[in-house]
């Protein structure tokens, strides 16, 4: 009796552990050109981070890497299959540079990215004036908030398959691309081998293989 009960708290702990809802924070480096336009020469950081408690993400985009005049035009998220995207609520509550604040269009499986897959978050940046444009340099914290389990790893989900390219967590459209500023590229992460896997695991393997597998487009 005491080996079960030993057993059974150990399978538990091991659930929470691979939960969407145990991960503090989920960082995407988004480096990869996947549409087959203009590969920039830099790459953005987005890092999703709950503070440890649920109700309350802090998204920071981090563009410092960004070359020249490359800028984000838009940024593509997944969220949790389970919750609503249209009870989602965003704040600028920060960073460094000078930008305008994005819209924040939010759709079930609504938005298509590069031609690839569809997500349910778009923050479309301004792509006018280039002091209006989050660019090289530059660095923004939006606060998620909007649903009581609301994690880090609510984010940690492919998006619905679409067109012949894998579905991947997370896209950005990034423009200024090139030596005449006037291409652009759509980017995502590149997984290292063996490493994806570990990374799900830990960041919420469980949640994210069942998001993926009921992110079918629907006919």
């Amino acid at each position: 009796m005491r080996s079960t009960g030993l057993a059974l708290a150990a399978t538990l702990s091991l659930l929470t552990l691979i939960t969407p809802c145990s991960a503090d924070s989920v960082s995407f480096q988004l480096v990869e050109e996947f549409s087959g336009a203009q590969q920039p020469e830099g790459y953005i950081i987005a890092t999703f981070d709950d503070g440890g408690a649920p109700g309350s993400v802090t998204l920071t985009i981090d563009a410092t890497n960004l070359v020249g005049t490359e800028f984000v035009k838009e940024m593509y998220f997944n969220l949790d299959p389970s919750l609503d995207p249209s009870a989602l609520r965003f704040e600028m509550v920060g960073g460094s540079g000078q930008y305008a604040e994005p819209s924040y269009p939010t759709g079930s499986e609504a938005f298509r990215a590069g031609g690839a897959g569809y997500y349910d978050v778009v923050l479309g940046f301004r792509e006018g004036p280039p002091q209006q444009r989050l660019g090289a340099g530059d660095v923004i914290q939006i606060e998620i908030t909007g649903i009581e389990c609301l994690t880090a790893g609510s984010f940690n989900f492919l998006s619905a398959p679409g067109g012949s390219l894998s579905p991947f967590p997370v896209a950005a459209h990034v423009g200024g691309v090139g030596p005449d500023g006037e291409g652009s590229g759509w980017v995502t992460v590149v997984p290292e081998p063996g490493s994806f896997l570990l990374a799900v695991v830990s960041m919420g393997g469980a949640g994210f293989f069942l998001g993926w597998r009921r992110r079918r487009r629907r006919a």
